[in-house]
């Protein structure tokens, strides 16, 4: 992978440092205290009397996950299993277990218990959550031939993520962090597939005091925008960002600003613009992620205007192709199979207008002739008086 799953940079001027939460294919989980979480030694152990370890699934820079069976339950789980007992690791980590409980959408991978010490884990907080047996998006592109993916199967993918991310923002929750590596693809029992959002470890309230120390960013850089890097405050429109820069590597391979190097990523994350493939530059798909991806975060779209434009790009596909094709998206709220109820109520206006219109002439055409209905009687009943005289 590209980045890590969290790295703390500091803004421009300054150098780079890195503290991650787990990723796949992470760095190697080592706590300020100096003794490494070592994640063989779990194997076989029961954890808070309830969770025996089965074996890793993916290890970083906050912590490891492993495939766990809930033996009183006798389901199969991922507990994650802090790094080392930091405060603000704990912190962090209380706050993944708030965040993930406080929503509910098909999208965003449940949480079922947090334990802040587990004795068996030497004393680290644990957290259990659903098991996905599926891939995250950054290794699902790495196997594909080009590294990206067709328009429709990327907003397949993401139609349910930014779903998810209208109920988060709708309650006060930024995730901080969207990017391929925290987004899991797995196929439904049904043969379709579906994605989860994961990895809440940095998201917090828009209420909540920053956890980041003055001078430093948290988040994955080349899904960072302009005013992360500018110590500005988190936004939702910091999640439309990264949501946009994730389906930009999607479609194209790589993100908006990719470099080597972090300073040369921040460089031109804010001095450059996005650019699409030639044979995605003109398409309704890639103006929306433009939109995602603009320099001045209230000139983003929110989460649900980012929906309403997606379902209107791929209702548009699907009924130029086949009028009578059925949805397939992945695990998101329905969408339209009928031209959209906005286009709609925008293209009727002017019939409605043309209506009113019809009837104001008509209305006056009637007003012009009793006008001169009334002016020839009165002309008359002049001439007969006249006369009679």
């Amino acid at each position: 992978m590209s980045a890590e799953s969290v790295t703390v940079a500091e803004r421009p001027g300054g150098s780079a440092g890195s503290a991650s939460p787990f990723a796949s294919g992470g760095a190697a989980a080592v706590p300020a205290d100096g003794i490494p979480l070592v994640p063989e030694t779990l194997i076989g152990k029961v954890i808070d009397g309830r969770y025996e370890i089965i074996r890793p699934l993916a290890e970083g820079g906050m912590g490891s996950v492993f495939l766990a069976d809930q033996t009183g339950l006798r389901r199969r789980v991922a507990l994650k299993v802090l790094v080392s007992e930091d405060p603000e690791l704990v912190v962090r980590f209380q706050r993944e277990a708030t965040a993930l409980a406080d929503v509910s959408h098909p999208a965003i991978v449940e949480i079922y218990d947090f334990t802040a010490h587990a004795v068996e884990a030497g004393n680290r907080g644990c957290l259990c959550m659903a098991y996905i047996d599926g891939m995250d998006l950054a290794d699902y592109l790495d196997e594909q031939p080009e590294r990206r993916l067709p328009p429709n199967e990327v907003m397949t993918l993401v139609i349910p993520i930014i779903s998810a991310l209208v109920e988060l923002h709708a309650n006060g929750i930024i995730h901080r962090d969207i990017k391929p590596a925290n987004i899991v693809r797995f196929l439904r029992a049904d043969g379709r597939p579906g994605v989860k959002l994961v990895d809440f470890g940095i998201a917090r309230r828009q209420v909540d005091p920053g956890m980041t120390a003055s001078g430093l960013v948290l988040g994955t850089p080349p899904y960072l925008p302009p005013e992360a890097f500018l110590g500005e405050q988190a936004t939702p429109l910091m999640d439309i960002y990264a949501l946009g820069a994730t389906m930009f590597e999607l479609l194209t391979g790589a993100p908006p600003f990719a470099a080597d190097k972090q300073a040369k990523i921040i460089q031109r994350t804010l001095h450059e613009d996005p650019k699409f493939p030639d044979h995605l530059a003109s398409t309704p798909l890639a103006a929306l992620v433009e939109q995602m991806l603009g320099k001045i975060a209230r000139n983003r779209p929110d989460a649900m205007q980012v929906l309403h434009g997606l379902e209107e790009v791929r209702a548009g596909q699907r009924h130029a192709r086949d009028p009578a094709a059925t949805d397939d998206d992945a695990g998101s709220r329905p969408t339209r199979t009928l031209e959209p109820a906005r286009l709609r109520a925008t293209r009727d206006v002017p019939k409605e207008a043309d209506k009113t219109e019809k009837h104001r002439r008509r209305g006056a055409k009637t007003l012009v002739v009793a006008l001169i209905i009334l002016v020839v009687i009165e002309t008359s009943a002049v001439l007969f008086l006249m006369v009679g005289r």
